[in-house]
């Protein structure tokens, strides 16, 4: 089992044996037979009803909506069984959106929305983390840039410091120190020949770190042009590029070529570097409310395309994640399947 240490359960179980109901709380191995449903752990729950089990879902970072769709996708695995989502911090309106779908869950401040048999009901909602410097130093954009080059590309993990730098865009210092950092969370193997341990949760990290603090470096404007539709945009665009400007295509418009599935009204173009005259050359004017958006590379992993003009997969998965909504997820998930292999 992946997850099974007890002492990162020790938060969540504090928290349920603090309801009312709840006598005793504790975490075992699964069965064989509940084994083959993939749960992280087994949850005993004590109540003056009887003992109710539950499977559990552990994730170690902060839930986005597109990681909750995940875990609900993940989560049809277990058939029939009751189960239990347990997640560092879950803030109300996430909390409601999982409720609605009737996810028990509980995360680290005590926030929970729990029903065991309909007879025990429990929701606290409005509990926030302890500020982040209590928790220490978090990791920065330059580490969530390394975790894009080696999800991007695995035998990075092998490469000499220097190379893996090279391709995310940081310097050797934040390299080092993010792979000495998931070493020591085990997160990827301690030493060469390295591999990711827990490609699953370094996605998940990645996908929080996108959307909290690497988009909003990366995005270096959103606008309105004169063009009827996204087809027009980006024929006029292909054509006016300056030839000495890497770029591809991004979220819809690069899922669209990869899968032919969901393209969406936005358009993201993204380049090697920002040129401040680029949005005068290509007629784009600065608007709240555009479909254009200019974004700039996490490196140059960003590049791998599977399809011509297309910025590697990973990307676009991640993009439509951060800013789509159910159909923009559904087309990630199109994509992860086809060209990230899981």
């Amino acid at each position: 089992m992946k997850n099974y240490q007890p002492a990162i359960y020790e938060p969540y179980l504090d928290n349920l044996r603090k309801l009312p109901f709840v006598k005793a709380a504790r975490i075992v191995r699964p069965t064989s037979e509940e084994a083959g449903a993939h749960p992280d752990a087994v949850l005993l729950a004590e109540t003056r009803r009887g003992t109710r089990r539950l499977l559990v879902e552990l994730k170690r970072t902060n839930l986005t909506y597109g990681i909750a769709e995940r875990v609900l996708a993940q989560a049809r695995q277990f058939g029939q069984a009751p189960w239990i989502l347990f997640a560092p911090y879950v803030p109300a309106e996430m909390g409601r959106y999982l409720a609605e779908r009737e996810v028990n869950y509980v995360d680290e401040p005590g926030n929970c929305h729990i029903v065991l048999g309909g007879d025990h009901v429990a929701v606290i909602e409005g509990r926030r983390p302890p500020r982040p410097e209590a928790r220490g130093r978090g990791m920065g954009v330059a580490g969530y840039r390394i975790l894009f080059a080696i999800l991007a590309r695995p035998e990075l993990l092998d490469a000499p410091v220097r190379v893996l730098a090279d391709g995310a865009g940081t310097g050797k210092t934040a390299a080092a120190d993010t792979l000495q950092r998931l070493a020591a969370e085990g997160l990827i193997g301690p030493r060469k020949p390295r591999r990711l341990l827990e490609p699953e949760e370094i996605l998940n990290r990645w996908l929080v770190g996108y959307e909290t603090l690497v988009r909003p470096r990366m995005l270096l404007g959103r606008y309105q042009t004169p063009d009827r539709d996204p087809g027009e945009l980006e024929k006029r665009i292909e054509n006016e590029m300056p030839e000495q400007l890497t770029w591809a295509w991004g979220g819809g418009a690069a899922a669209w070529r990869l899968t032919g599935y969901y393209r969406g009204p936005d358009t993201v173009l993204v380049v090697q570097r920002a040129e401040r005259d680029l949005p005068r050359r290509l007629r784009a004017l600065p608007a709240k409310d555009g479909p254009f958006f200019i974004m700039e590379a996490p490196g140059k992993m960003a590049f791998e395309a599977a399809e011509p003009h297309t910025v590697h997969p990973l990307l676009v998965y991640t993009e439509l994640h951060a800013t789509g909504g159910e159909r923009a997820r559904e087309a990630a998930a199109e994509v992860r399947e086809r060209y990230l292999g899981q």
